[in-house]
């Protein structure tokens, strides 16, 4: 639960004193609203922390109602993140011949982050709502992707559905299951080229 208690902990040591000296140094009567989404990370238990703050959690499945971001960034990323992966898949296959439920036997985490990392740099910091016909046009840019694996018949709708499938918030043992995969995934590729390092060394 050490998501759980970081949180718990910015919010104990960090957003309580620092709404205290808001407060003060503007001659307001100490009481604040806190708006959270639902999230995992965000305990409910802390709305009984400070009687003064007052924590209200959005209803579920609204955040991408309610957020901005949700309707135009995080949409775009999204696509952008599905239009990369597809393009290594169709990459391995055409150079290497590698099928796709091998790709994706082979696809691990920490290539996941990096492509990630990379996907999230791609949209545009202005993206909102409105950008709507940009996640099309990356849409039918992955349908062209899919199409050109074998013995796949990807359509429109499909990546659609895939698309808005992904909106599922992950649990507390998802995000800790997460970090431990990076974690080990990070150190066998360290072991890795430690190994190749200490054979080339043998050579010389």
């Amino acid at each position: 639960m050490g998501y759980i208690n970081t949180f718990e902990e910015w919010f104990t040591k960090h957003f309580i004193p620092e709404v205290k000296q808001y407060c003060s140094n503007n001659n307001l009567a100490y009481k604040a609203l806190l708006i959270l989404d639902n999230a995992p990370g965000h305990p409910v238990r802390i709305a009984d922390i400070d009687p003064q703050i007052k924590v209200v959690f959005l209803p579920p499945n609204t955040t991408s109602l309610l957020q901005p971001m949700d309707q135009g960034v995080i949409a775009s990323f999204k696509a952008y993140y599905l239009r990369r992966t597809f393009s290594q898949a169709v990459k391995a296959n055409e150079n290497d011949g590698m099928e796709l439920r091998d790709f994706w036997k082979s696809y691990n985490i920490l290539q996941c982050v990096k492509n990630i990392a990379t996907s999230w740099d791609e949209p545009s910091e202005s993206s909102t709502s409105t950008d709507q016909p940009n996640v099309d046009e990356i849409t039918t840019d992955i349908v062209h992707l899919a199409n050109r694996l074998p013995d796949i018949a990807v359509t429109t709708d499909d990546i659609d559905d895939l698309l808005s499938s992904h909106s599922q918030e992950l649990t507390d043992e998802d995000l800790i299951e997460l970090e431990a995969q990076v974690q080990k995934e990070a150190l066998e590729s360290q072991e890795i080229a430690s190994s190749i390092s200490d054979s080339e060394n043998n050579l010389h």
